[in-house]
């Protein structure tokens, strides 16, 4: 998995990144091949036109490595502490409250704030049901004798 931040001007889109994704990720199916990789991005089987699309997103990538060496980050480098910082520079420096309302809402997830299940006791009285029973048997037995 390679994480893919946003290109300045949206050069890329959400499905190029995909695309570029199952290209270049080794533990993907469609690795290091465009054209299938593009096939399952955009669900089409016309080799043509994933042919062109994986090209071209592939062409965006070099021409947005070019302008910028260290754009494309290996999942090593990205590690809790990366996307912690990341969540709260988005959540002090974001200009869209929505933004910083799901950074925020991220942070707290993270940090088991709040609670998404609700706590229940499970009372196990099948031992005190067996003992009964089997008291009930004996008594039974004893009473037919």
């Amino acid at each position: 998995m390679v994480y893919i931040p946003r290109l300045k001007n949206g050069a890329l889109s959400l499905k190029e990144k995909l695309t570029i994704q199952r290209i270049i990720d080794p533990d993907s199916p469609t690795f290091d091949n465009k054209t299938q990789s593009a096939m399952r991005t955009y669900n089409t089987s016309n080799a043509k036109s994933a042919s062109v699309l994986g090209h071209r997103a592939m062409l965006k990538l070099e021409q947005a490595r070019k302008e910028n060496p260290e754009l494309i980050k290996s999942v090593e480098e990205v590690t809790p502490e990366w996307v912690l910082d990341k969540l709260k520079n988005k959540a002090t420096n974001s200009r869209k409250d929505s933004d910083q309302i799901r950074s925020l809402e991220l942070l707290g997830k993270y940090h088991a704030l709040f609670k998404d299940y609700q706590q229940t006791e499970v009372i196990d009285d099948k031992q005190e049901s067996l003992d009964d029973l089997d008291k009930e048997f004996r008594d039974l037995v004893k009473g037919s004798n």
